[in-house]
């Protein structure tokens, strides 16, 4: 029994030294957060302290800095006025002076004459002025300003927008270069010269260099898918272009039964552009055969009417 005894004694005894070493430990490590909380604490507050001090350091040296800044410029005024003000301020004062002066001067009240003097004669001219505008005399050279005006813009030379409204002359004369390849053109491809004339004439007005906007070139503006149809290989020299164009307006004219209007529109806008029946579908491509046509007049020439005896012998018998 004694024996149990001391053996309980000594395992109670065992049981309290460990609690009291698991209490110590949770004191040590509150105690530890406790400190390690109060230190982060007094660091940040520290820190925010000192950042607020700098802060209001600089605004403080700002501010100083501004006033010291217009001090600078008040005191710079100053002096500048203290050197310079005052010699401008004399220099003021001696041309009121002078102005003063000037006007009780002979010089001055002669001026003031003469200016009064042409003041009245210019009114006097504005007076006869409207006087004048009242008056027949005026009026009638008004009338006669008028119709001369008209005279004149009647003798205004005409001006030709396009080249087919250029005078015939002047067709002939600018054709006339290029007369010996457009005959040898027309004769092989069984083609009025005219006609190849007139085309040439609304195309480019017989400007060889010329080139458009979508791939024509030379003299007649011909294409090149129709170059390479009628085997043109340089489209800028005359006698190529004006050879390959006399064959696209043969092949045309044949389509077309021979009508040249037809032709010419076909050859501006294509063969689809015109029916054989209607004639030409679209505006442009009518306006151009009009054209072309209007320049074909020019070149061809008109026929003159002699008037035989027999209606001058009947003209006389009945009067």
């Amino acid at each position: 029994m004694d024996n149990i005894n001391i053996n309980l004694s000594l395992s109670d005894e065992k049981t309290g030294s460990a609690k009291k070493q698991q209490r110590d430990k949770k004191s040590r490590r509150f105690s530890t957060k406790l400190i390690s909380f109060f230190s982060a604490f007094l660091i940040v507050s520290v820190a925010v302290f000192a950042i607020n001090i700098s802060t209001i350091n600089t605004v403080e040296a700002k501010s100083q800095s501004a006033v010291h800044k217009v001090k600078k410029k008040k005191y710079f005024r100053r002096s500048h006025k203290s050197r310079r003000y005052k010699r401008s301020r004399k220099i003021r004062k001696g041309k009121k002076r002078y102005k003063v002066r000037y006007k009780k001067s002979s010089r001055y009240q002669k001026g003031k004459k003469r200016y009064k003097k042409s003041r009245r004669s210019r009114k006097g001219r504005r007076f006869y002025k409207t006087g004048y505008a009242k008056s027949k005399r005026y009026r009638k050279g008004k009338e006669r300003y008028k119709k001369n005006r008209k005279k004149r813009k009647s003798r205004r030379r005409y001006r030709a927008r396009t080249c087919d409204q250029l005078s015939s002359a002047t067709l002939h004369r600018k054709a006339r270069p290029y007369h010996g390849t457009i005959s040898h053109a027309a004769r092989k491809y069984g083609v009025s010269s005219n006609f190849i004339k007139a085309v040439i004439t609304v195309e480019t007005c017989f400007r060889s260099g010329l080139r458009g906007t979508s791939g024509e070139k030379g003299l007649m503006q011909l294409m090149p898918s129709t170059a390479k149809r009628f085997g043109i290989k340089n489209r800028f020299s005359t006698w190529e272009n004006i050879h390959g164009g006399t064959r696209y307006l043969s092949y045309l004219l044949k389509h077309f039964n021979g009508n040249k209007a037809y032709a010419a529109a076909g050859y501006n806008g294509g063969r689809g552009a015109v029916s054989k029946k209607t004639g030409p579908k679209f505006y442009a491509v009518r306006n151009y055969s009009r054209m072309v046509m209007n320049a074909y007049r020019k070149f061809t020439p008109r026929l003159i009417r002699v008037k035989s005896k027999k209606r001058r012998a009947r003209k006389k018998n009945k009067t």
